[in-house]
């Protein structure tokens, strides 16, 4: 199975990135990366499912991954909970 370009959605509290793959009708599987990673590090793992999964792989928003997509706008809850 192979994974999208990323996707990005703006809201309120910033850009939100995402790649997929599957069919959208098919079992959700949600697949988180960690740090210092992005959606990519699933790239070769999404490429051994086997078809009944749609995947869905966020990326986070960490300020030195070089593929990072995601940001939060200043004053979100995250940013709010650093001071």
């Amino acid at each position: 199975m192979q994974l999208s370009d990323p996707k990005q959605q703006q809201t309120s509290r910033g850009r939100f990135a995402w790649r997929e793959g599957g069919d959208p009708e098919d079992q959700p599987l949600v697949m988180i990366h960690g740090w210092p990673e992005s959606s990519y590090c699933w790239e070769h793992v999404a490429a051994h499912l086997k078809p009944g999964f749609r995947i869905i792989a966020p990326d986070g928003d960490h300020e030195h991954c070089h593929h990072q997509q995601s940001e939060r706008q200043p004053g979100s809850d995250r940013e709010s909970s650093r001071r």
